[in-house]
């Protein structure tokens, strides 16, 4: 199957080599992260589209998530993908660690 998600290495050249990335490490918001915090959060998000999203990616194209009686419905497949994205926390990456997110860049 063709790979679509994007090259470990070409992301971390993206990331640390042209944006610099890692230079962020030295504000205070993100005092305690560094390159291996960065790449092991990167590859928890690798494992999840790999294990998650990959496979139900054109059943998610062709079934839109709609709003039914003011609940957003999905195929249970993409349903189960999401819960799992919001379960590793990366709906709050953002979001500071004292509210419970992972205080991301």
């Amino acid at each position: 199957m063709f790979d679509r998600l994007i090259d470990p290495a070409d992301l971390a050249f993206q990331l640390f080599d042209l944006a610099d990335a890692e230079s962020l490490t030295a504000l205070p918001r993100f005092d305690g992260q560094d390159r291996d915090t960065y790449a092991t959060i990167l590859e928890a998000a690798r494992i999840l589209a790999t294990e998650k999203f990959r496979n139900h990616y054109r059943l998610g194209d062709a079934n839109e998530p709609r709003l039914a009686a003011g609940k957003v419905v999905l195929p249970p497949e993409i349903g189960e993908a999401v819960h799992a994205f919001h379960e590793a926390g990366f709906a709050a990456a953002h979001t500071d660690e004292i509210f419970g997110g992972l205080q991301l860049p």
